[in-house]
């Protein structure tokens, strides 16, 4: 998986998170997104709907925590406030997210907070990759 400092260095200068894959070289089966501090998708890459069995239309500007179980919301709502009052960390979590079908599957999100430049708004890369966990 592609170093997500490295992805970083220059996202901010973006306005329009298609143009996106210039600057990452990801696959189509890469799952990431992009969201605000409000927890609202803002960008998802084709490997993630793909992922979860949805469409562009289902899930920008749906809250992410849409996606995930309500029990591990706390842990998942922990690491965004980290993510938020120390702008630029990194953090890895653990969860599961639904598919649309229903089906849970574990994933693995890497996560880095950025301000973009042109607006100030303070936002979250998540890379994610499928994990198994028995």
């Amino acid at each position: 998986m592609m170093d997500i400092i490295m992805i970083l260095s220059n996202i901010n200068n973006y306005f329009d998170f298609k143009e996106i894959h210039t600057l990452c070289p990801f696959g189509q089966n890469d799952m990431f997104s992009i969201v605000n501090i409000l927890s609202e998708v803002l960008f998802a890459s084709e490997g993630l709907k793909n992922f979860l069995g949805i469409t562009d239309e289902e899930i920008i500007g749906k809250s992410s925590y849409d996606f995930t179980l309500q029990v591990e919301n706390h842990e998942i709502s922990e690491t965004h406030g980290k993510l938020i009052t120390e702008i630029g960390i990194v953090t890895k979590i653990k969860f599961r997210l639904i598919h649309k079908s229903g089906e849970l599957f574990w994933v693995e999100s890497t996560a880095k907070s950025f301000t973009q430049k042109n607006s100030e708004d303070t936002m979250f890369f998540c890379l994610m990759k499928q994990i198994h966990c028995f």
